[in-house]
């Protein structure tokens, strides 16, 4: 290969899933784990395919992301999570694709995702193709650490035509929780953007995500999976919604608290 490629996976209690992740990238030049203070067996295993595991406390996907591409040598860099797995034939399309010309134009390779849910690949629902960045060159992409999980791009992309694998879930009350999560992320990112939370937004919204998803988009032609993970994002939005509301409040009481203590009342004489 006429250039060195790198991976790098954040990982936090993922001995079950790491496995299968690592041995998809036994084709990479240099691997990187980043682990978040793991309480099982993920360090362990991460160690069995590679010196270079770095243990970092929790700071978020965009600040996970970016320390491992830093810590990384290679020209190009493939991002994956504990939970996906990259194809025998994605991995061939990504070595072929490197090695020609067209490749020198490019800072980033999106693939399409499927997303399997308790076991299913959903394909509807607008869940498929679900384009991730699972490639760049190093120096020209990094992580905006005030969203989520989304990518700076520099550059032109490039769109593969094989798919990465995610494993999101094997049971209800993992899935919830993950939920739960990305919510309060995800209404960190959107007060970023607006400062105002509406009761319809609350109301509404999760209706509206439900709907869309499985009825407008099909989500219905994927069974009681597709009915169950149309839900799930109906709870998201709501939880997103919700915390908002929660923490713009919170602010407003503070301010209100503060003008309190500055203009103090006094006693009648």
């Amino acid at each position: 290969m006429p250039t060195m490629v790198s991976a790098v996976v954040i990982t936090k209690n993922e001995e079950k899933n790491l496995p299968g992740c690592l041995e998809s990238l036994r084709w990479v030049d240099e691997l990187i784990v980043v682990d978040s203070e793991s309480t099982d067996r993920t360090v362990e295993i991460a160690r069995e395919y590679t010196e270079k595991v770095f243990n970092r406390p929790w700071c978020g996907f965009p600040s996970q992301r970016n320390f491992g591409i830093e810590k990384s040598s290679g020209h190009w860099v493939v991002i994956l999570d504990a939970d996906e797995r990259f194809l025998t034939q994605t991995r061939d399309e990504i070595l072929a694709w490197l090695g020609s010309e067209e490749a020198k134009e490019y800072v980033a390779g999106f693939f399409p995702r499927r997303n399997f849910v308790f076991g299913k690949w959903l394909r509807y629902g607008g869940v498929f193709p679900d384009l991730q960045c699972r490639l760049l060159r190093k120096g020209k992409v990094t992580y905006d650490e005030n969203s989520l999980d989304t990518p700076l791009i520099q550059g032109p992309r490039k769109v593969f035509c094989n798919p990465v694998e995610h494993f999101t879930g094997d049971h209800v009350g993992g899935r919830v929780k993950k939920v739960v999560r990305q919510s309060q992320f995800k209404a960190q990112e959107k007060l970023c953007k607006r400062r105002r939370v509406r009761w319809d937004d609350i109301m509404f919204r999760p209706i509206v995500a439900f709907v869309k998803m499985y009825l407008l988009k099909q989500g219905i032609r994927d069974g009681i999976e597709g009915f169950i993970y149309a839900t799930l994002t109906s709870l998201h939005t709501f939880l997103c919604y919700a915390k908002m509301w929660e923490i713009l409040s919170q602010e407003s009481l503070n301010v209100e608290t503060e003008g309190c203590r500055k203009y103090p009342s006094r006693d009648i004489p």
